[in-house]
């Protein structure tokens, strides 16, 4: 019986041992694929960062995809210069542009609204929250 007792405590201590060592080498595995997963994850960060501070001048986007999220389409990616905005009013009955008539402009959905009429045929208009100065087009 005594025998009996000393096997099985045998037996126990050596299953504790067993388990502390798996236990030990998963430990190990988990740490080596975060380890992994981090450094993966600091590369495409760096990839990522790259691509976002690229200068947009550049002559192709990756894939069609980016270009459409960088508000890059098929008409400005042509053009060599930026466009000019440059006011198409639509003048009233009275005629002409005044303080308070709205514009449209081009590339800008919303209409802009002329806050006031400045020297050499320039305007200031607001569109939202938004001011700017512009050439004026009768």
């Amino acid at each position: 019986m005594a025998l009996r007792q000393r096997e099985l405590e045998d037996t126990e201590r050596q299953l504790v041992r067993d388990m502390d060592k798996k236990a030990g080498q998963r430990i190990r595995q988990i740490e080596e694929q975060s380890a992994a997963a981090q450094k993966r994850f600091e590369e495409e960060a760096a990839r990522v960062i790259g691509q976002m501070l690229a200068p947009w001048s550049s002559a192709k986007p990756p894939n069609a995809r980016s270009a459409r999220w960088r508000g890059r389409g098929a008409n400005s990616r042509n053009r060599s210069r930026p466009s000019r905005r440059i006011a198409s009013p639509r003048p009233s009955r009275q005629g002409g542009l005044r303080v308070g008539c709205r514009v449209r402009l081009r590339d800008v959905s919303d209409p802009a609204k002329v806050l006031r009429i400045l020297q050499n045929d320039t305007l200031e208009v607001a569109v939202g929250f938004l001011k700017m100065q512009i050439p004026s087009v009768t």
